[in-house]
């Protein structure tokens, strides 16, 4: 199987620098050096299928982080993953999992719309930047803890945009339960939590929250999540998105940070729009995904 794994099939990625060859190395050693454990880890399953010289390793038993659903992730496939599909989906119902999803490179050979996924978020990344742009008509200042009241409350007119595609769970618990997350956030200085702020005139207008702690795959270059963004319904689609993201990027990158990657929603075309014009993010992979929920 590491042999299978070093066979090109990855595209590279330009914005993060990681070739494709790369990729497969990466998973080719790490394979090598953690075959046995991963065989008795409880949540990982292993498929070869030995006269095709294809595998598939999934992860199974994970959270969504906003919906809290269980489901089984593919974690690395070979070639084709079709044959696999009957059995795994049977493993992934007897396991008491709802869903079946993987993370699919942009650029690459695609084979999930086929087998009858769909797609639910879109992850976007971007370097940061060291330059400060901010424009004459708003400003940006960090967030503290006199601005929960007023992000918990803009959180939930625009939460909805960040719940994954086609996934049908009560959206106004979801806000409810991130309400009570909001009002009681840690934004002091020793938080994995930052926020900015954006204002005219001295007014809270929108803001910006990431969280600290990441690191890209393979490469383990710094980076931040973009947790939320939200803006005033009136500020939507306008330039003060992008003055607030590139502020942001400024500030994330004296930090030492190189990367923000985001996730936001399939159905949310204008946070996508957003993001990838006037926050120069780019779309590096989507999450796709099948309901194995009893119809």
């Amino acid at each position: 199987m590491v042999c299978w794994c070093l066979r090109p099939r990855f595209p590279d990625v330009s914005v993060s620098g990681i070739s494709g060859t790369q990729r497969a190395e990466w998973f080719a050693h790490y394979f090598q050096q953690n075959w046995h454990k991963l065989c008795r880890h409880p949540q990982v399953s292993l498929w070869v299928d030995p006269e095709r010289q294809d595998y598939l390793v999934v992860r199974h038993g994970e959270r969504e982080s906003l919906t809290g659903e269980l489901q089984t992730s593919v974690w690395d496939w070979g070639r084709n993953p079709d044959g696999f599909l009957p059995l795994l989906k049977e493993r992934v119902q007897q396991r008491g999992d709802s869903y079946l999803v993987v993370q699919q490179l942009e650029g690459g050979e695609n084979p999930w719309p086929a087998l009858g996924l769909l797609p639910e978020l879109r992850r976007v990344i971007s370097p940061t930047r060291t330059e400060v742009l901010d424009g004459p008509d708003y400003q940006v200042r960090p967030a503290d803890s006199r601005d929960r009241f007023f992000m918990a409350n803009l959180h939930t007119q625009g939460s909805q945009f960040y719940i994954p595609a086609q996934r049908a769970v009560d959206a106004a618990e979801i806000v409810s339960r991130n309400m009570t997350l909001y009002l009681g956030m840690d934004l002091g200085s020793d938080s994995k939590m930052i926020g900015f702020v954006l204002c005219e005139q001295g007014r809270p207008i929108g803001y910006i929250l990431y969280k600290l702690g990441f690191r890209l795959d393979i490469s383990q270059a710094p980076a931040a999540y973009l947790y939320d963004l939200n803006l005033k319904p009136e500020y939507r689609g306008k330039a003060a998105a992008g003055q607030l993201g590139r502020h942001s990027l400024a500030e994330l990158a004296a930090q030492g940070i190189e990367f923000v990657i985001g996730d936001i929603s399939s159905d949310n075309q204008l946070g996508y729009l957003a993001a990838t014009r006037a926050g120069h993010f780019v779309h590096e992979s989507t999450r796709w995904g099948l309901s194995l929920l009893p119809q």
